[in-house]
């Protein structure tokens, strides 16, 4: 499962992380992207390569991505099935679709923001009504 937080705060970023490590230390593995210096083509496409490297380890981990900046960077992790954490007090021009997730480093649900818990279940519960159980191999019979 990929997990990409779109955010300018550093500090947020390491609380949730902390919040992750606290609650899944097994099995979320941060992520960061690196600092977005011009915004150039160049450096947008870099950045997307990364994230693609990334992407094709996948299986059977958590990878929290953040540092999001890029439209490019969030709509890639969408088409993998990935979700999208908007953070609370964090402003961007990225888009909030509906399968998004607004999110506080509180540890409670705080005016329409959901703990990282919280978050974290809604992804799982959302992830295996995407990947349904597999047929089982051998029919049941009476």
């Amino acid at each position: 499962m990929i997990i990409g937080l779109v955010n300018e705060k550093r500090n947020l970023a390491k609380e949730i992380i902390k919040q992750m490590a606290e609650e899944y230390s097994t099995t979320a593995l941060p992520w960061r992207l690196g600092d977005c210096i011009s915004g150039s083509h160049k450096e947008r496409t870099s950045r997307l390569k990364l994230l693609q490297q990334l992407c094709k380890n996948e299986r059977n981990k958590t990878y929290l991505v953040y540092s999001l900046v890029f439209q490019e960077e969030v709509d890639f992790i969408r088409s993998l099935g990935g979700f999208i954490w908007h953070l609370e007090g964090c402003l961007s021009d990225i888009a909030v679709h509906s399968r998004d997730l607004l999110v506080t480093a509180k540890g409670y649900d705080y005016k329409g923001y959901v703990s990282v818990r919280e978050a974290m279940s809604v992804c799982a519960v959302r992830r295996n009504s995407f990947n349904p159980m597999p047929e089982p191999c051998v029919p049941w019979h009476e």
